[in-house]
């Protein structure tokens, strides 16, 4: 028995053939299903994204709302960046380490140089929206 040294050669050219267009044609797929996929995630993700921003406005206005009824407002603690609720009425407001403060409507009014505080560190809080 001889076998025909080009029907051999022709034979797994056509085979070859065959499973690179059919590897061609998987690739081809698995980059469709793979953009597809990034799609649906970015979509999901802007969703996500846009949900939460509403609900953090939302949640800032509550907190506002509450405030306004509690005659409250928050300051952030220069020394710990840590936020205290402080009862409302005064243009600045000075904080110490322990959270404990002092209010004051006068722009020159220094805490540190007041003898009645015994000689604390105070240091000024900013006060946020």
């Amino acid at each position: 028995m001889q076998y025909n040294p080009e029907y051999v050669r022709a034979y797994n050219q056509g085979e070859m053939a065959r499973i690179q267009a059919s590897q061609a044609m998987h690739q081809q797929r698995m980059q469709a299903n793979k953009a597809a996929f990034e799609a649906q995630q970015r979509t999901f993700h802007e969703k996500n994204d846009a949900l939460n921003q509403a609900n953090a406005a939302s949640d800032r206005m509550h907190h506002r709302f509450v405030s306004y009824l509690k005659d409250e407002e928050t300051v952030r603690s220069p020394g710990d960046g840590q936020r205290y609720q402080v009862q409302t009425g005064s243009n600045q407001y000075w904080m110490n380490s322990h959270g404990q403060y002092v209010p004051s409507n006068d722009p020159s009014y220094d805490p540190n140089r007041d003898p009645r505080l015994d000689h604390q560190t105070w240091r000024k809080a900013d006060i946020e929206d």
